[in-house]
């Protein structure tokens, strides 16, 4: 697999989260690569890999609490569309770590006259 595979996005991905305090260029780069390596084609195959899916869904829900920026954050969310596109089966574990981001985000917004909305969210 050449050096913009899955695996070694992947991996750089994990690492820069590990670290916890990548810069928020360092990330937008990263989540680029794994975007290009969950688009092609000789990876998709990869992604049909149970732990390989896992780790990629893994290291981009990590990220979904963080303060990002917006440019990362759109970045974000075009890599996880990517994976979906490429592996269908990432919906389920996506959407619950967006699910479970959005609700602690809800519950710890303590803005005098918060939408009423920012309850629990149940799909």
């Amino acid at each position: 697999m050449d050096e913009n595979g899955v695996d070694s996005a992947t991996a750089a991905l994990e690492q820069a989260v590990a670290a916890g305090n990548a810069a928020r260029h360092v990330l937008h780069s990263l989540l680029g690569s794994s975007s290009e390596a969950f688009r092609s084609g000789h990876d998709r195959e990869t992604l049909k890999t149970v732990t390989t899916r896992d780790r990629a869904i893994a290291s981009l829900a990590s990220l979904l609490p963080r303060p990002l920026g917006t440019l990362v954050r759109r970045q974000l969310s075009q890599c996880m569309c990517v994976l979906l596109k490429a592996e269908g089966r990432a919906l389920v574990p996506l959407l619950d770590a967006l699910i479970s981001a959005l609700n602690k985000a809800c519950k710890e917004a303590k803005v005098p006259g918060a939408h009423a909305f920012c309850g629990k969210m149940t799909v």
